[in-house]
């Protein structure tokens, strides 16, 4: 099974906007790092390769499986996830399975059935019932809109260079938002996500000179509802050593995936990334892997500074690709 297969083109229009969500029933805000054990999970369990698994895949997502990764009763497990994302925990699974399905139709390199295995269907038949009743249209039909639309965004002459580097183990903590893109680089954001990350990591003397802002934004805008988006604002750390991080705690901890990347540098104005992805991604002369392509802000990661950001953008290169 596949770790964090997902090829997520998480920029393609990189509108850095965040809408995170808001609870103030203080029973709801307990609860919190709970329900974010469950979405961690879920991000990794949905985009995990499931051919000829199905049965697994229904296991492995059902409710007893997620309360006992949050620790909760399986009604208020439910109650909880309702109130936070406003969906059931039956229509987010089902969502982010048939999202990753349009993810796949974008990267065109699988057939409708053999993507319909991927994401844990029974069969072909299965998955085109499901995806009509959820969108109107068979998946032949939108993936030849998908792919339509992401030719439009080709239009760049500009032919990006880049380095290849080997990202080694390097360990972070981080905070999970589901939200619009926009919202990544404002001050709001900075104080509830990247403070709140550097006071924890201070608290704990995890932090050092060479402690570095990295970004992983799981969601196509072409696809996901733009208040949908899943983003992880992450912090790396030298060692949690002894710290043992409650359930509660929103604040989580995880490894950067490992391996070969493709590292652009763009300088400039946030507006202008979502061009940036576009040159990138029409003259690339590698295959992308199946991890998700990580930001990592040499400067600050929003734009409430003076300072023109500079973000380095890693592309995961499928192992078998050559230069």
């Amino acid at each position: 099974m596949r770790v964090y297969p997902i090829k997520c083109r998480i920029c393609l229009k990189r509108s850095h906007y965040f809408i995170f969500p808001t609870m103030t029933d203080k029973k709801q805000e307990y609860y919190k790092g709970q329900i974010f054990a469950v979405l961690t999970y879920l991000d990794t369990i949905i985009t995990s390769d499931w051919s000829c698994h199905d049965t697994e895949f229904k296991k492995a997502t059902s409710i007893n499986r997620l309360a006992e990764i949050a620790n909760m009763s399986k009604r208020n497990l439910q109650i909880m996830f309702q109130a936070y994302l406003h969906e059931s925990i039956g229509s987010y699974k089902n969502r982010l399975r048939l999202e990753y399905a349009q993810q796949l139709f974008k990267d065109n390199h699988l057939t409708i059935s053999e993507i319909s295995d991927t994401i844990g269907f029974a069969n072909q038949p299965a998955f085109n019932n499901t995806f009509k009743k959820h969108y109107g249209t068979t998946p032949a039909q939108k993936r030849k809109m998908l792919l339509e639309k992401q030719f439009e965004h080709f239009s760049s002459s500009h032919t990006p260079t880049y380095r290849k580097e080997n990202l080694k183990e390097i360990q972070v903590i981080y905070l999970p938002f589901i939200g619009n893109y926009e919202q990544t680089t404002t001050s709001q954001f900075e104080e509830y996500s990247w403070n709140r990350l550097e006071d924890f990591a201070l608290k704990y003397d995890l932090i050092t000179h060479n402690t570095e802002y990295w970004g992983i934004a799981f969601d196509d805008t072409d696809i996901t509802e733009d208040n949908k988006c899943r983003f992880y604002a992450a912090l790396t750390i030298t060692s949690l050593n002894n710290i043992r991080l409650p359930i509660t705690n929103e604040i989580k901890t995880m490894t950067l995936p490992v391996g070969e990347y493709a590292v652009f540098t763009y300088q400039g104005d946030y507006n202008n990334l979502n061009h940036f992805y576009d040159a990138v991604l029409q003259s690339v002369d590698f295959k992308i892997g199946n991890t998700p392509i990580l930001e990592k802000y040499l400067n600050s990661p929003t734009s409430s500074q003076k300072e023109e950001p500079r973000i380095e953008i890693w592309f995961p290169v499928e192992s078998n690709s050559n230069h």
